[in-house]
């Protein structure tokens, strides 16, 4: 059907400014993917490739690193990882959809077969080279922390202590990675990640 109101017009021209197979569209079907928790997604349908246009909730840049977002997802998309990464524009992304692809409910994941299929993947996942050798868990939640003074809500001072013992705790999942290059049969870089936790311990 013909878009016929402003947001659908806007979706259409952002998928013809951003995908180049939608460059010379002139019509689309749109549909609203639901179950997105930060982000509003829309399904675009035509005679090309299915696109999904995600558009950023509001303020959610004050939690999630944006920039740290779409180069990841960039770099899961070279690698066949992710989805087609066609390009952001200012408050979002377009993106290949996965069609007859859905998530798992829980249940699934205890699946003997499944399980074995996602230890795959997860393995697969770990093996493509990071943006960056440094860890961005602490540095995210440290500043998730300032973020959070003045709201009143939470001990900050007792979660900083916690987090102090949090990552004390590495220490020991570096021994246990250690231990693990030994004696496992999984074939995964147990010392490469050891050496990474063990260093952060240093650091």
């Amino acid at each position: 059907s013909r878009f016929l109101n402003s947001p659908g017009a806007q979706l259409l021209g952002v998928a013809r400014a951003i995908a180049d197979s939608w460059a010379d569209a002139v019509d689309a079907r749109i549909s609203v993917v639901t179950g997105g928790i930060t982000n509003r997604l829309y399904r675009l349908d035509s005679d090309r490739p299915t696109l999904l246009v995600r558009l950023y909730g509001e303020n959610t840049e004050v939690i999630i690193d944006r920039e740290a977002e779409n180069a990841l997802f960039a770099r899961l998309s070279e690698t066949g990882f992710g989805p087609t990464y066609y390009g952001r524009f200012l408050n979002g992304r377009v993106e290949g959809f996965l069609d007859g692809f859905r998530a798992l409910e829980p249940s699934e994941m205890s699946d003997p077969h499944l399980r074995q299929l996602i230890a795959r993947c997860l393995a697969e996942m770990h093996g493509i080279p990071p943006l960056t050798a440094e860890p961005q868990l602490w540095s995210t939640l440290r500043r998730w922390m300032r973020l959070a003074q003045g709201v009143g809500l939470v001990d900050l001072e007792g979660a900083a202590r916690s987090l102090e013992q949090l990552e004390r705790s590495f220490f020991v999942v570096g021994t246990w990675a250690v231990i693990q290059a030994k004696y496992s049969p999984i074939d995964f870089d147990y010392l490469g990640y050891a050496r990474l936790r063990l260093g952060r311990v240093r650091s």
